[in-house]
């Protein structure tokens, strides 16, 4: 489970993780594609009274939030061999960079998934959700103690 609210006036996302796969974040000023690996709690309804923390991160005008699931980088070829993270983080970053449209970087994602994987049988569901920012700029909209990333 993740579950973020993002301020609309300010671009900060406050977010807890329950055991997902970290959450990718495509930062266009930077044009970089990175794992957002800030610790994570066990898995919801995993174990009772777990504590979860957490975390915050701003969103700057481009930027993009990207989830998914396991299935996603655990994807197979008829080889063996894994879609993995580092083939997802790489077709975020040439994605985004393109400038498709949120929708359309979702659906092609999933198109080079099913391209990699052939006719290989799909062991896991393969979810993914992304989510941008297209004009809250955080440097206009809140003081400079708040822009910390």
């Amino acid at each position: 489970c993740f579950v973020g609210v993002m301020n609309i006036n300010t671009g900060k996302l406050i977010y807890s993780n329950a055991g997902h796969n970290p959450p990718l974040l495509y930062k266009k000023l930077e044009n970089v594609c990175i794992p957002i690996t800030k610790p994570h709690g066990f898995v919801l309804g995993g174990m009772k009274d777990v504590k979860y923390t957490q975390n915050e991160i701003y969103l700057y005008p481009g930027d993009i939030l990207f989830l998914y699931t396991d299935g996603v980088t655990e994807a197979e070829n008829t080889d063996g061999k894994l879609f993995s993270q580092v083939k997802l983080e790489e077709m975020i970053l040439s994605s985004a960079s393109m400038n498709l449209e949120i929708r359309d970087l979702v659906t092609d994602l999933r198109s080079k998934i099913k391209e990699f994987a052939g006719k290989a049988e799909r062991s896991d569901d393969i979810t993914m959700l992304a989510f941008k920012n297209f004009t809250i700029n955080p440097r206009e909209n809140s003081t400079e103690e708040n822009n910390k990333n």
